[in-house]
């Protein structure tokens, strides 16, 4: 299955949990268990043999994440596995967390600097991306030398590139 229509599929049956359990530990949760059903994961190397029956499989997800995950958490990935779906595991985490963010409005923002960016700078990149987005924003910050210096922040599928890697490009670009 593509990746586009997996991600598109784990978006319902997050929508769906979403109304029935909210919290945020739930977000945690369900990235920690996609990471198990990652491609290439043993736990998903044992589930896609065609000759598991999906009683073996629900016994198996017992024996793996009982007493280590939310009642409702195991629900989903048995339900799963009863209509076929377990392939969308590895996108739970990533799906539940959008909808967890569009029902409390919060807006992701990535912010990569070329090194790292101080506590009052980001205060005031954050007010400035609430006042244009407006939305209470959430930012995750990364390092990477290779933009030089300035940022590049990524922020409800737009990009704002202040990188020097990108003004040279653009430069280069411009020369030719």
């Amino acid at each position: 299955m593509k990746n586009s229509s997996s991600l598109k599929i784990a978006k319902k049956y997050a929508e769906a949990l979403a109304q029935i359990k909210l919290d945020a530990s739930l977000v945690t949760e369900l990235e920690a268990v996609s990471q198990c059903f990652a491609a290439g994961s043993e736990l998903n190397k044992i589930l896609a043999n065609p000759r598991l029956q999906a009683k073996d499989k629900q016994d198996l997800i017992d024996k793996c994440f009982s007493g280590k995950i939310e009642a409702e958490t195991m629900q989903l990935l048995k339900l799963l596995i009863k209509r076929r779906r377990l392939e969308i595991a590895s996108y739970l985490g990533r799906a539940y967390r959008d909808a967890y963010n569009a029902a409390n409005g919060l807006v992701e923002a990535n912010i990569s600097t070329a090194s790292e960016i101080n506590k009052t700078e980001l205060d005031t990149i954050k007010a400035q991306l609430e006042r244009i987005f407006n939305s209470k924003i959430q930012i995750t910050t990364e390092t990477d030398s290779s933009l030089i210096a300035g940022q590049r922040i990524s922020v409800a599928g737009k990009i704002i590139d202040n990188s020097i890697k990108t003004k040279l490009k653009e430069l280069k670009h411009l020369v030719k």
